[in-house]
């Protein structure tokens, strides 16, 4: 037999060729699928974004998975029989260090579509929900079509305090847009009557008719200090709280005691007037409260703040206003002690006869009407002028030592002095410390309070260089035709209270803004204690019929 039919000698190990080839495939086969396994542990879940035509590729027949590597090339020379050699097994500390290199491998870079945000499909919604007659969807927890009001705001810090003698909720609700123009046009020209003034003390009495301070300024220029300490924003409520008009009539009994005021309309301070008009302009304003209750026909309107005092430290914003006027005025009459001089005048503001206080910086004599006085018609304000001065002659005899003290009834709290001189309400004046003189910001003040002169201190820094003095009164009727709307809206909005508080029991009401821009409410007010003594009312009003409080 030849060597090509020979079977050769096999040794103890040796394989026949096909179990050679078997072999090494499996070993190829066992590597590759251990491969595989690492590759799928380093892939995140991501990659299941792959393509079809990807993963198809990494699939075999079977789905048996391919080899990632290229397929060895065989020879036809005898090593390609040959399996190939291992390498050498690699320690455990290897391992771990390449299972831990092959945790991090970063995700390969998948070219992938945006994500688009799909359109809601709203026909199965709107199916699905309720409709009105309209056509509209109504959600199905609800009960009526009509358009849900934003629930009001809960007062702030700031505002709760106004809430206080509040109860319920508000009985009418005032918007600025729903105000409409009285048909009578408001006017000054019908003059004024003075019914009383007085000078508050420090010691807590009242000098009745008392006198402003006198205008007298210093050579310029002149540098003045900061605002500081302790400062009154409402003296009258400071000294009295529980009746911040009772010093008013404590005057008016020395003055005019016999007066009846069943016809007024509005009893009321300046500072809310002001407020009120600029209200019924449409302003936005800083929150407020007011008291109001009625005496018979009469709508007395109250002052209310938070602080009737407030204390000044000296900020950069303080201010020089009240150091201003300490500077520049002079306590004339004996008024030395004095910290405050107010009036109280009768007036009307369209159809409503008003009774108005206020207070007077200082009076000013204008020496180019020193000599000269302008003529003057008959009128109410003339009368009351000839009245003081009668007073003033009567007062003058005797020495300023010798002023009495008039002793207050029972139910008032003011000690009542008389002393003092009725200055000419021509020569009043109202003073402020500004960088520039602003006259056109200060004629609301001034007109409601008739007051004809306007001083301005014209500063740098606190340092005044000149002063400003402009006769006011001339400026009214063009301010009033200016403000012809706003004046007959606050008219309507006056009215419109005065109604409101008539119908509500027990005649006592609040009147609160706390919101910026929002509308006026009046709430019923919850604890009644009256806005004057019960004597004074049965006094001035001959047709009350209001209990004693």
């Amino acid at each position: 037999m030849d060597d090509a039919t020979r079977t050769p000698g096999k040794s103890k190990n040796a394989k026949s060729v096909p179990e050679v080839t078997a072999t090494m495939k499996s070993r190829r086969n066992g590597t590759r699928h251990r491969d595989d396994k690492k590759a799928a542990a380093a892939i995140p879940v991501a990659s299941s974004v792959l393509s079809i035509n990807h993963q198809a590729q990494m699939l075999g027949a079977n789905n048996v998975p391919r080899p990632v590597t290229a397929e060895p090339v065989v020879s036809n020379s005898d090593n390609a029989l040959q399996p190939k050699k291992r390498k050498p097994r690699s320690t455990q500390a290897a391992r771990a260090r390449r299972e831990a290199g092959t945790a991090t491998v970063k995700t390969p870079s998948i070219e992938t579509t945006p994500p688009t945000t799909s359109p809601l499909v709203t026909s199965s919604v709107k199916s699905a929900l309720p409709q009105s007659t309209q056509g509209e969807e109504v959600s199905p927890n609800s009960t009526s079509t009509q358009p849900t009001r934003p629930l009001p705001k809960a007062p702030s810090w700031k505002t709760s305090w106004m809430f206080r003698d509040t109860t319920g909720s508000p009985l009418r609700t005032i918007e600025a847009k729903s105000l409409e123009p009285d048909s009578i046009q408001v006017s000054s020209e019908g003059g004024f009557e003075t019914l009383c003034s007085y000078n508050w003390q420090n010691n807590g009495a009242i000098y009745v008719p008392g006198a402003p301070p006198r205008w007298s300024p210093p050579a310029l220029p002149t540098t003045l200090t900061q605002d500081t300490g302790r400062q009154f924003i409402d003296q009258n409520a400071s000294r009295v709280p529980k009746f911040p008009f009772e010093p008013a009539f404590a005057a008016l009994a020395v003055m005019k005691p016999n007066a009846l005021l069943d016809e007024v309309d509005i009893i009321v301070n300046r500072n809310s007037l002001r407020k009120l008009l600029d209200f019924s302009a449409g302003k936005k304003l800083d929150a407020f409260c007011m008291g109001l209750h009625m005496i018979d026909k009469t709508l007395v309107i109250s002052r209310k703040e938070r602080n009737a005092q407030q204390m000044i430290h000296g900020a950069s914003n303080a201010g020089y206003g009240h150091n201003f006027e300490k500077t520049f005025t002079k306590p004339d009459h004996g008024m030395g002690n004095s910290s405050s001089h107010h009036r109280v005048i009768r007036y009307h503001i369209g159809p409503l006869n008003c009774v108005v206080r206020f207070e007077v910086d200082a009076y000013y004599e204008d020496p180019d009407t020193a000599h000269s006085p302008e003529p003057t018609r008959p009128s109410k304000e003339s009368v009351d002028t000839i009245t003081a001065a009668m007073a003033q002659l009567d007062m003058a005899t005797l020495p300023q030592t010798q002023s009495k003290s008039r002793k207050a009834p029972a139910d008032k709290s003011t000690r009542v002095v008389e002393k003092g001189v009725s200055v000419d309400p021509s020569k009043l004046a109202e003073i402020k410390a500004k960088k520039f003189a602003r006259l056109n910001e200060a004629l609301p003040q001034l007109w409601f309070g008739r007051t004809p002169y306007f001083m301005n201190g014209n500063h740098n820094k606190g340092e005044v260089h000149s002063i400003s003095i402009s006769h006011a009164k001339s400026d009214f009727p063009r301010w009033e035709e200016a403000n012809q709307d706003r004046l007959r809206k606050m008219v309507s909005l006056l009215a419109e209270l005065r109604g409101a508080v008539a119908l509500v029991q027990g005649k006592a009401a609040v009147l609160v803004y706390d919101d910026k821009g929002g509308p006026l409410k009046v709430y019923a007010m919850k604890n009644n204690q009256g806005v004057l003594p019960s004597g004074i009312i049965a006094k001035h009003w001959g047709n009350s019929k209001e209990d004693p409080q």
